[in-house]
């Protein structure tokens, strides 16, 4: 029975650690890539400056212990985004920090993707590849990012130009960063029909759809009016969490129909495929429903599920965090419709190495068996580490792991002696004593 135990164990690791090299390649494939000359990053391609983790803890994007996605800039992340029709041709888009392995993987649609959040500095390069539905890489950009990167509007629902707006539709602004709740006024949003300003009311939206308040939806006093033209107004009024104004306002022209939205037929996600963080990470997703026209729903509350908790948890509002390194699946629901994200959580750095027992006693010919103890920085356990054993005397006892890279050893006598077992994980090592003492002489009776 332990044996089968065993087995299966060894069974799961190979395959957590399989699919993770298999999505970190599919992830990052394209960095290896050659694709001609560096091509300029588009206009539409946003990378905020960089905001201090704790201070979004109120806007509900991040816990204060860690920034998502790296422990290489765990004081400040950015969020990177694409304005609609920026990149009309692609289909998802790879997002990750140069020189971290960790990213996410999102759907590009109507040629642009909402904001992700990335750990990230001043002077950290941020890199986006752009794939077609086959595959095939539409282009790559890489952008610096800056101290100072005022907001910008991501997209509108409607978009400009849009006919047949049903007219009980949201409107909704997605901004390339969180905004500042106080700068939330009739002011900063307008409606107007002709010259005329509608009343209504400027809002987040709904916490299980974005708790990261970037998205911003206008509710009007009363129903719009069938077959009539209307402008969406969004002013340099609006400042994001630093304090910043937007950089320029923005019109939108569209047309109602005489319609209403229908029931939810889709859900996307941001991240909308992939998502790989590290042990003890957090990342904030949000999610948009849309009926079978694609108009947005903003009066469906979302349920986010899928905990794993051994490996990581998601809140009732979309925010993951990563408990121990591991894989799953997190699903958001609304309406009788769902989407499933693939999550990743690779350990962190191995900071130390300890070997259970560090003193041990075996006889020639017998066995005992060591246990190593991988942790990270932080104290947490590395559940699945590779382990490299080795024996100082060999002719005094040897070393086997139980499998390939195995954190169990069996250490055996050849000779009495005393011999040093080691064992390493990355850059870290510890070692046991292990004393052989002669196998006793079997005392024979008259």
């Amino acid at each position: 029975m332990d044996d089968q135990r065993g087995l299966a164990v060894r069974a799961e690791i190979t395959l957590r650690r399989r699919i993770i090299v298999i999505a970190w390649a599919a992830l990052f494939a394209a960095c290896s890539e050659s694709i001609g000359p560096v091509i300029p990053p588009p206009a539409g391609l946003i990378v905020s400056n960089p905001q201090p983790a704790a201070a979004l803890v109120t806007a509900g994007t991040l816990s204060a212990s860690r920034s998502p996605v790296s422990p290489a800039a765990a004081d400040s992340i950015v969020y990177v985004s694409l304005t609609a029709g920026s990149v009309p041709s692609g289909t998802t888009a790879a997002v990750h920090r140069v020189g971290d392995e960790a990213g996410v993987i999102t759907t590009v649609i109507d040629g642009g993707f909402d904001p992700v959040a990335i750990s990230a500095s001043v002077g950290d390069s941020i890199e986006v590849v752009v794939r077609d539905g086959e595959g095939g890489v539409v282009t790559q950009y890489r952008l610096a990012v800056a101290a100072v990167r005022r907001p910008v509007v991501v997209r509108t629902e409607p978009p400009p130009r849009k006919r047949d707006q049903p007219l009980n539709a949201a409107i909704v602004v997605v901004f390339s960063e969180p905004i500042d709740g106080a700068s939330l006024t009739s002011a900063a949003i307008q409606l107007l029909q002709g010259t005329t300003a509608l009343g209504g009311t400027v809002r987040f939206l709904d916490p299980t759809l974005d708790a990261s308040h970037v998205s911003v939806e206008f509710v009007p006093d009363a129903p719009l009016t069938g077959e009539t033209d209307y402008q969406l107004v969004v002013t340099p009024q609006l400042r994001d969490a630093d304090g910043e104004a937007l950089a320029a306002s923005d019109t939108v022209a569209f047309t109602t129909g005489q319609g209403s939205t229908g029931a939810p037929a889709s859900i996307h996600t941001s991240p909308d495929s992939i998502l790989l963080i590290h042990t003890g990470d957090t990342y904030q997703m949000t999610a948009t429903v849309r009926d079978a026209a694609g108009n947005v729903l903003t009066d469906y509350r979302v349920t986010w599920s899928g905990s794993v908790p051994g490996v990581y948890t998601i809140s009732p509002t979309g925010l993951v965090t990563a408990n121990s390194d591991g894989f799953g699946l997190v699903t958001a629901g609304a309406g009788g419709v769902g989407h499933l994200v693939f999550v990743l959580v690779s350990p962190n750095p191995v900071a130390t190495v300890t070997i259970t027992p560090s003193r041990a006693t075996v006889a020639v010919g017998d066995t005992v068996i060591l246990s190593a103890t991988v942790r990270d920085a932080a104290g947490r356990v590395i559940s699945t580490p590779i382990v490299g054993w080795g024996s100082g005397a060999p002719e005094v006892a040897t070393v086997k792991p139980d499998a390939p890279g195995s954190a169990l050893a069996v250490v055996q006598g050849v000779s009495a002696g005393i011999v040093t077992i080691s064992a390493s994980a990355d850059t870290a090592h510890a070692t046991a004593t292990v004393t052989v003492n002669p196998r006793p002489a079997i005392q024979r009776g008259w």
